[in-house]
């Protein structure tokens, strides 16, 4: 492959992820780094791309339209004309993969159909951080490498955090209802309530959860507890603390915790962390229960770190809110 078009396409995704078995972690891609993966291509014999033999990239599914068309608008802006971008239905995958060198699955699943029908196939590069939807076991055994957008430096984090706070809000403040209810010609209706002096729990404390808490503690929260998996060093969590003004407190929790423990108190639950097995349904039944009645709970991550039955229950009871 081209040099260039390499590396933007490498810088594109921020990170990659290598399908090999021996390596699964994320890095960052440095320009020695991206020579490194350009040598190991280029060992797989790839035929250099051109205007007339260029670089197929397929977006998967209609969902998310503007990535399309931001990617033609971008490589068009640096002058890379050996990269040809297309799009088609979900449907359609497993015919138009045959041709195409790298796939954007756009909120559908890559399976091994997906991955063997791509006899080109050199790259899935996932438009978004999770990469459950991407059979990671098939592209190892046909040497795809697989590559993902990492919400740190790409805009993601900062973006997923406004959102959490929008829905909070939306939450505690039900414009949808008061809207209607100003509709009516009444006023002071209905009740609010406000972020100022609750206590906040952010679940999930990486680069979206950091994100979450340096918005929200403008809203002058008592405190917030946040519940992280590995060690913050000092002095990150002395940049995180530099955030803090007034009377709000930061406490962050590593490690195995029983959460439990620490939802009594709690009026404000944001869920932001990275579904795995010990995460996966971790808000069921006794967890709702333990909540404080009255709770809001937001979750921006993966549906199913959240058992619908359970907080449906908890819904109607009254002992969640929103």
């Amino acid at each position: 492959i081209n040099m260039r078009v390499k590396l933007r396409l490498l810088r594109f995704g921020r990170g990659i992820r290598h399908s090999q078995r021996r390596s699964l972690d994320y890095v960052h891609i440095s320009k020695p780094q991206a020579r490194l993966l350009s040598e190991k291509w280029d060992s797989r014999k790839i035929a250099e791309f051109s205007v007339e033999n260029p670089l197929k990239v397929l977006f998967c599914g209609r969902n998310f339209p503007f990535a399309l068309e931001y990617t033609k608008a971008a490589l068009k802006s640096r002058g890379v004309e050996n990269v040809v971008c297309t799009s088609c239905d979900a449907d359609m995958v497993a015919a138009e993969i045959k041709t195409s060198h790298v796939v954007v699955p756009l909120m559908m699943r890559l399976a091994e159909e997906h991955v063997l029908a791509g006899k080109d196939l050199r790259c899935i590069l996932q438009y978004g951080v999770g990469l459950e939807g991407v059979d990671i076991e098939a592209a190892t055994r046909n040497k795809v490498h697989v590559s993902n957008i990492p919400s740190y430096m790409s805009g993601n984090a900062e973006a997923t955090a406004e959102h959490a706070l929008h829905l909070l809000l939306c939450g505690l403040r039900r414009p949808a209802l008061a809207q209607k209810v100003f509709e009516d010609g009444r006023l002071g209706e209905p009740l609010t309530r406000q972020i100022l002096g609750k206590r906040v729990m952010i679940l999930g404390f990486g680069s979206v959860g950091q994100e979450i808490f340096k918005r929200i503690v403008g809203f002058s929260p008592s405190e917030i507890i946040a519940l992280k998996n590995s060690q913050l060093l000092p002095d990150e969590l002395e940049e995180l603390r530099g955030y803090l003004g007034g009377s709000s407190t930061l406490t962050v929790k590593t490690g195995e915790q029983d959460i439990e423990d620490l939802l009594c108190d709690v009026d404000i639950v944001i869920i932001s962390s990275t579904l795995t097995e010990s995460t996966r349904g971790v808000v069921n039944r006794s967890f709702c229960t333990a909540l404080k009645p009255g709770a809001v709970v937001v979750n921006i991550a993966r549906g199913q770190i959240v058992e619908n039955e359970a907080m449906c229950e908890a819904l109607n009871s009254g002992q969640v809110i929103c």
